[in-house]
């Protein structure tokens, strides 16, 4: 079955149309397209929209984006932004809130911002993450839910808790050299990419355990890790790999 495209002029240049189901692109390198292929072709499509609707919704990105149509709440204070959060503000006025007591570095707040990591929607779950790693050190109480969150399907929760991670810096090592040893290969890249950005020597025997793992992914972020924290021990252990 012969590929047929149409040609719509649109300004310049051209755009060809191709008559699959409603994709758009510009022209193809190919004169025939089987039906097989045309119906396994729509199926990849249809799945690749299914994906980015679920990523998008659960993008916090999205969430702000979202929340932004209307003018943002500014509050006063962090005793005020705290009250907010605590009284079950709605999901735009909680947004606000927690962005607010992560850009304060407000401690007080590490309790209540733990429970929204482990069982709120997505998009708060990564902003509530995202607020602890702005708190710090001080946020070191929050740890084993991040480190537990860290194991979630979601990629951009998972994004968010290493970023804050990183940011709560040396206390997270331990939990972060245990989840070198996770069954998930995700966990395990996240880790290495933590572990070198912390840049802590501890980490540097788990690493080169590491270089030895049977996914590639895993080996390529155990060796920039080692790179990034540049330790003797690092370099040796890079040396033997």
């Amino acid at each position: 079955m012969q590929c047929r495209a149409q040609t719509q002029r649109v300004g310049r240049p051209e755009i060809h149309v191709y008559d699959i189901g409603r994709f758009t692109e510009p022209p193809l390198e190919c004169a025939c397209i089987s039906r097989l292929a045309l119906l396994q072709l729509r199926l990849c499509l249809n799945n690749l929209l299914q994906f980015r609707q679920r990523a998008r919704a659960a993008s916090p990105l999205f969430i702000r984006t979202k929340a932004r149509e209307k003018p943002m709440r500014s509050f006063q204070t962090v005793e005020e932004a705290w009250l907010e959060l605590q009284n079950g503000a709605d999901a735009e006025t909680r947004a606000d809130a927690i962005v607010y007591l992560g850009e304060n570095r407000y401690a007080p707040a590490v309790s209540q911002l733990k429970e929204l990591v482990r069982q709120s929607d997505p998009g708060t779950r990564y902003l509530a993450a995202k607020a602890l790693g702005q708190i710090g050190d001080e946020a070191e109480a929050a740890l084993p839910t991040l480190l537990e969150a860290l194991r979630d399907n979601d990629i951009f929760l998972r994004a968010g808790i290493t970023g804050a991670l990183i940011k709560i810096g040396p206390p997270a090592v331990p939990g972060l050299t245990k989840a070198l040893f996770d069954p998930s290969s995700a966990v395990k890249r996240a880790a290495c990419k933590a572990l070198g950005k912390i840049g802590s020597e501890r980490a540097v025997p788990a690493l080169k355990f590491s270089l030895r793992d049977g996914n590639e992914g895993v080996r390529r972020f155990a060796r920039q890790a080692l790179e990034r924290i540049d330790s003797p021990a690092a370099r040796d252990a890079l040396k033997g790999s």
